[in-house]
C-alpha cells in the first residue's frame, strides 16, 4: 500500500477533526523536525481546541461523510515538506463556525483528526502556514465546506497521549 492509499484509508477513518492554538498546546517535538512518525504527549487539552468538527455532534459543529486530504511533498531547502489541504463538509453548526472565522484566521494553529478506534493524528504545521476558510455553495441545497491549509514536515504523527494525575 503506498503512501496515497493510506492517507485515503485514515481519511475514511476519521470521526472529528480538531484544530488546536499551537499557544495553547506545547508538543515535545518541535515543528521543525523532519519525519517524525509517532509523538507522546501528556494530556489533550481540550481548552486548546479552537473548533471542533465532528459526527457525533459533540464538538462545535458535526460533519458529514468523506472529508478529504490532500498531502503533497514537496523538496525546498530546509528538507521535504508536507502541503496539506484539508476539505470538511459541514452538516450542521455552520453557524458557529461563522462566528469563530475571524480567530481561525488570526491564530496559529495545528490539527488533530480523530478516528473510529480512538486513535489520533496530528498535522504539525509551521508557522504562518495554516490558513482556514469556508466555503458556500448555493444550489437546490446549500452546502458549506470548510478548507484548511497548511504545511508541515512530516505527514500524519500518530500521537499516544498518556493523562496526568
Amino acid at each position: 500500500m503506498n503512501e496515497q492509499e493510506c492517507q485515503e484509508l485514515l481519511m475514511s477513518e476519521v470521526t472529528g477533526i480538531d484544530l488546536v492554538s499551537r499557544s495553547g498546546w506545547t508538543l515535545p517535538v518541535p515543528f521543525g523536525v523532519p519525519n517524525v512518525s509517532e509523538m507522546t504527549v501528556t494530556d489533550y487539552l481540550p481548552a486548546a481546541v479552537l473548533l471542533s468538527i465532528d459526527y457525533a455532534g459533540d464538538g462545535d459543529a458535526m460533519m458529514k461523510p468523506t472529508p478529504q486530504h490532500k498531502a503533497s511533498p514537496s523538496r525546498e531547502a530546509c528538507g521535504v515538506v508536507y502541503s496539506h489541504t484539508l476539505q470538511v463538509p459541514i452538516d450542521k453548526g455552520f453557524r458557529t463556525i461563522r462566528t469563530k472565522v475571524q480567530t481561525l484566521q488570526q491564530t496559529e494553529f495545528n490539527i488533530v483528526l480523530h478516528t473510529y478506534n480512538g486513535t489520533r493524528y496530528l498535522i504539525h504545521t509551521l508557522p504562518n502556514t495554516p490558513t482556514f476558510d469556508i466555503d458556500e455553495q448555493a444550489g437546490q441545497y446549500m452546502q458549506q465546506t470548510v478548507k484548511v491549509v497548511a504545511k508541515s514536515m512530516s505527514s500524519f504523527i500518530r500521537l499516544n497521549i498518556t493523562e496526568t494525575t
